[in-house]
């Protein structure tokens, strides 16, 4: 199917479809609520998102489903499908009884930032614990020793002539000098914080979404005077 309109036709037939398995004494059911195609023109490589219901009493879960025009198929992202009810034949019998057995289906797994993110997050905590530890800890390595008094008589040192410029020097105390520490350690661990957060939001843009934005992105630059 390549016409927008047969397309969003045919998805459409599905919506309202229910579902119910049980999974340890437990009755769950999945609901299909509605979908839609928007505004923006279907291309062969588009890819139409709309929300599945997983639901177990009071407890509703939205999984996101999406059919990828290119193939034909229904795809759904299992990152919010409870680990233990990954696999579970109930689960897959009721998402294919959805599409009524018309359209193959399929899991995808979100893709991860490589090395753990929890390791950086895990490491910035323990350095942030590990700083007021140092605002407390007396500084002692940097104490001056005490200066050994002289027996012979010392000269008063000669004055310079007041040329009219006073200096006025500033002195930065052991405290302040541990205050500046503990202010850049902070800030280097925000820093990278911030860049690991940046770097896996960039790595797990859906593609439909990037997609999308760049056309919003490219349309604003076309109608910008």
């Amino acid at each position: 199917m390549t016409d927008a309109a047969e397309v969003a036709t045919f998805l459409k037939s599905f919506e309202g479809a229910a579902t119910t398995f049980p999974f340890r004494d437990l009755e769950w059911s999945l609901w299909l609520p509605e979908i839609s195609a928007g505004d923006r023109p279907l291309t062969p490589a588009s890819q139409l998102f709309f929300p599945v219901l997983l639901r177990r009493g009071p407890q509703v879960i939205a999984i996101r489903f999406f059919y990828d025009c290119a193939s034909g198929k229904v795809r759904y992202y299992t990152g919010a499908i409870p680990p233990d009810l990954m696999g579970h034949a109930g689960l897959e019998n009721a998402i294919s009884e959805l599409f009524r057995h018309s359209l193959p289906v399929e899991p995808v797994r979100q893709r991860k930032l490589r090395g753990d993110g929890a390791v950086v997050e895990r490491s910035a905590a323990q350095a942030l614990a590990i700083v007021p530890e140092l605002a407390v800890r007396p500084s002692t390595e940097l104490m001056p020793a005490p200066v050994a008094q002289s027996s012979a008589p010392t000269m008063p040192a000669p004055q310079a002539a007041d040329s009219g410029v006073k200096r006025v020097e500033i002195e930065i105390g052991h405290r302040v000098r541990d205050a500046l520490l503990i202010v850049a350690i902070v800030c280097g661990i925000v820093a990278v914080v911030g860049i690991a957060a940046w770097t896996y939001l960039a790595a797990t843009e859906d593609p439909g979404v990037r997609h999308h934005r760049l056309q919003i992105e490219e349309l604003k630059a076309r109608n910008a005077p």
